[in-house]
């Protein structure tokens, strides 16, 4: 299991790799995922797959996640932002919808 990081807010990786690998896991979308399930990472860890969602749970993997999400957000954010932009200056706006 993973050390308590007092000082950490998220934006750093965490210690155990393991413990990145889950966060990331379930921070990101399913379809960029690199595992198809949850079952499937725990067979790559060789843990099993409720020791993936017992660390799942975690403070520091939890507090992980939600930064990781976070940027992603932001990331989508942007690319929507500069989507309408680009489509908004064109006088075809039908091929951008």
């Amino acid at each position: 299991m993973t050390m308590r990081r007092k000082d950490s807010d998220g934006t750093e990786p965490l210690d155990d790799p393991a413990s990145e690998a889950i966060a990331q896991f379930f921070a990101a979308p399913r379809q960029f995922r690199k595992f198809d399930s949850a079952k499937a990472l725990a067979e790559n860890l060789g843990v099993s797959r409720m020791t993936v969602y017992r660390r799942a749970e975690d403070a520091d993997v939890v507090r992980r996640m939600e930064w990781l999400l976070r940027k992603s957000m932001r990331s989508g954010d942007l690319i929507a932002c500069r989507v309408a932009r680009h489509c908004w200056g064109t006088s075809q706006r039908s091929a951008c919808w």
